[in-house]
């Protein structure tokens, strides 16, 4: 890598972490590289969990932003607090990218529901979503392209940030 590249890279990672701390939603793009029998998920209890790609919409409101809660998802070490958390500490996860949503409203019931709408499968009824009316906040994906273009038709702003991305933001 040549010292242009090397300056772009930096200059690329320190606007992504500008970006991520601002306060929002966010799609964690993620699969789970073999089947996962009776995985307890917490107040849910045991649950299957076949092997694919999956996304997972939340939201970050709170003073770290987006950018902390990202970090938290991937961290290998945390307290159990999230329905996610049963996942993420899980060997067969793996993260493929997420996506921020910047906002100072909860968006992720709506990307949820407008996922659901077009046809993205829940496979854990209340994952994630204990305290809203969604049906889940968790689903299967079978193309990336067809969520682009869901969160596209919603008109809102986003940003992909890739699993090696995050990474080196969150080992700063």
């Amino acid at each position: 890598m040549d010292v242009f590249s090397k300056i772009s890279s930096l200059v690329d990672l320190a606007v992504h972490s500008i970006e991520l701390r601002v306060k929002g939603s966010y799609i964690l793009v993620f699969s789970i590289e073999k089947d996962l029998k009776s995985v307890e998920i917490g107040s849910l209890g045991r649950k299957d969990v076949p092997a694919g790609k999956y996304v997972y919409v939340g939201s970050a409101l709170g003073p770290g932003g987006i950018r902390s809660r990202l970090c938290r998802h991937i961290r290998r070490r945390k307290k159990v607090w999230w329905h996610i958390d049963y996942l993420t500490l899980r060997e067969e996860f793996r993260l493929i990218s997420a996506i921020v949503i910047p906002s100072n409203s909860k968006l992720e019931c709506l990307i949820s529901k407008k996922l659901a709408e077009n046809g993205f499968k829940a496979p854990i009824h209340k994952f994630g979503s204990m305290d809203c009316d969604c049906f889940s906040h968790l689903f299967t994906i079978n193309s990336f392209d067809k969520m682009i273009s869901v969160l596209d038709s919603l008109g809102l702003g986003y940003l992909v940030v890739s699993a090696e991305e995050l990474f080196d933001l969150c080992s700063e």
